[in-house]
């Protein structure tokens, strides 16, 4: 004689283990970066080790440089990241420092979904000197219209990374109307921070010409025009 065994399925516990797959599956589906929704690799890093460099954020004396003290305020108060402890993949910040009330950064940067970049421009209502009232912070998010793959391309053609501090040039002259630009790279492996001063009147230095045709590819990719070209 055969004795067969029966089986008895439990339904509820199959329904409630399809439920759960078909959530586990809906979490890996790609976030469109249009929407503006960050991927959670997409965070600095608090990369405190000996192996984790960082470069031109201190001035000759040992102190935090006024590029950096600029950049460092600013972040705070626009409640952006810090990028100085590390990026899990890069990023970079170029910030437009004019003689006046208003700064605006373009940040690019890339992580684990892709590229994105935003555009923030900071306004400083002052009432009296030296004193903040409030900050009027824009952002937009945006894609370059030959795409990401020739944009990058162009852009680390320009030496955007490895481009040195105006003070490491000879013979650039520090004069200038007040208007500057900072430059911030990070990854998983350093910071960097180098500014230059006017680069538009120094179009004979060969790295600031290289700034500016960086800005102007930024310009012309995007179509977010600068407050004006310093």
């Amino acid at each position: 004689m055969i004795f067969q065994k029966k089986v008895n399925y439990d339904y509820k516990s199959c329904f409630v283990l399809l439920l759960l797959l078909i959530i586990l599956n809906s979490c890996n589906v790609n976030n469109n970066i249009a929407t503006i929704k960050i991927a959670k690799c997409d965070t600095p890093l608090n990369l405190d080790t000996p192996f984790f460099k960082r470069e031109n954020y201190l001035n000759r004396f040992g102190k935090y440089s006024a590029a950096y003290t600029f950049i460092k305020n600013d972040v705070k108060r626009a409640g952006l990241k810090a990028l100085e402890n590390g990026y899990d993949s890069i990023a970079i910040r170029l910030w437009y420092h004019y003689a006046g009330p208003i700064t605006e950064m373009v940040e690019i940067r890339k992580h684990c979904e892709g590229w994105v970049a935003q555009f923030v421009t900071i306004k400083r209502h002052i009432e009296k000197e030296d004193t903040i009232v409030s900050i009027i912070n824009d952002r937009v998010i945006k894609a370059p219209s030959s795409g990401w793959d020739i944009f990058t391309k162009k852009l680390f053609s320009l030496n955007i990374t490895t481009l040195p501090d105006f003070g490491e040039i000879p013979n650039y002259d520090a004069a200038n109307d007040g208007n500057a630009v900072d430059v911030e790279i990070s990854t998983n492996k350093y910071y960097r921070l180098y500014s230059y001063l006017g680069p538009i009147t120094k179009p004979e230095i060969k790295e600031a010409k290289d700034l500016e045709d960086i800005m102007e590819l930024i310009e012309d990719e995007f179509g977010v025009k600068r407050k004006k070209k310093i």
